[in-house]
């Protein structure tokens, strides 16, 4: 896969992992993905269709890990 796929692009799937983990209540696992892909986009943002479910995961998994939402 790393070869043959950009870094935004396995960035998006990861993403959706993230989101699909969060909805599932592993929240850990859903933050390190998030962490993997937004290092993988390298300060390249999202688009605006994939940041509604990421900011969702997001909060979610601050809020599981005791941070303010």
């Amino acid at each position: 896969m790393a070869k043959r796929c950009s870094d935004v692009i396995r960035a998006a799937v990861v993403d959706g992992v993230a989101g699909l983990l969060a909805d599932l209540g592993d929240f850990p696992r859903a933050a390190r993905l998030l962490g993997t892909a937004d290092h993988w986009r390298s300060g390249r943002p999202r688009s605006l269709p994939e940041r509604a479910p990421v900011e969702r995961a997001e909060a979610h998994s601050a809020y599981a890990a005791g941070g303010v939402v």
